[in-house]
C-alpha cells in the first residue's frame, strides 16, 4: 500500500520525504483514502531513478503504466509486464502522446532527466515543458497525486551555468507547486551517472 499525507511525512514506498511546503487547494477537500488502490504512471521510467520507482511499485503490487519513447528498448530494461507493469510510448515534450499512458492512473511519478552536452534544448523541453504538459495531461484524467522527483542544487545558483539544466528543473518544480493537484517533490543528491 502507498500512503499519502499526514502532517509531517509522506511515507511512499517505505520511505519518508519531507510534505510539501504549500498543499493544494484541493487537499483538504479530496479523501486521500482514494489513493489506497493507487494506479500510478511513471514519466522517465527507464532512467536510472524511474527504473527503481517501477520496481518498487510493482513490489508493492501497485499496477504500473511506465511512459517511454521507446517501448522496445525499454521492455529489455523494466520487469515483466506479467508482474502488472503497462509499457505506454509516448514523449513528455508532445502532448498529443501523453493521455494513453495517463488515463486511469491516479498517481503521477515524473523522474525525467536530460543529458544538456546530448541535447541542449534538453532541460527545457523535458524539464520545463515537459513537465507542464503531464502536469495539464494529469488534471484532465482526475490525477491526485504529483510526486516530481528533482534534485538538489536547483536553488544554488552556481550549478545553473550548466546551459541551465537545474535552471529549468527549477521551473518544472515551480509549474507542480502552482497546479491544483496535491503533490511531493523530493530532492535527490545528483548523481555520478549509470549504475
Amino acid at each position: 500500500m502507498i500512503a499519502f499525507g499526514g502532517p509531517e511525512k509522506t511515507p511512499l514506498l517505505g520511505r519518508s520525504f519531507p510534505r510539501s511546503k504549500r498543499a493544494s487547494r484541493q487537499t483538504v477537500n479530496r479523501p486521500l483514502q482514494a489513493l489506497q488502490s493507487a494506479k500510478a504512471v511513471v514519466a522517465g521510467a527507464t532512467g536510472g531513478v524511474g527504473r527503481e520507482i517501477v520496481k518498487l511499485l510493482l513490489a508493492k503490487n501497485v499496477p504500473t503504466t511506465a511512459l517511454v519513447r521507446d517501448p522496445a528498448a525499454a521492455a529489455g530494461k523494466l520487469p515483466s509486464t506479467e508482474r502488472g507493469l503497462t509499457i505506454v510510448k509516448g514523449d513528455v515534450y508532445r502532448s498529443d502522446t501523453l493521455p494513453a499512458a495517463v488515463q486511469g492512473s491516479n498517481v503521477m511519478l515524473i523522474a525525467t532527466g536530460i543529458n544538456p552536452a546530448k541535447d541542449p534544448w534538453g532541460p527545457y523541453t523535458v524539464e520545463f515543458q515537459g513537465v507542464r504538459n503531464l502536469l495539464r495531461c494529469g488534471k484532465d484524467a482526475g490525477i491526485l497525486k504529483v510526486i516530481l522527483v528533482s534534485s538538489r542544487g536547483v536553488d544554488f545558483f552556481p550549478l545553473n551555468v550548466f546551459i541551465g539544466a537545474l535552471f529549468f528543473k527549477k521551473r518544472g518544480e515551480e509549474a507542480v507547486q502552482r497546479s491544483s493537484i496535491d503533490y511531493t517533490i523530493p530532492h535527490l543528491k545528483p548523481s555520478s551517472g549509470p549504475r
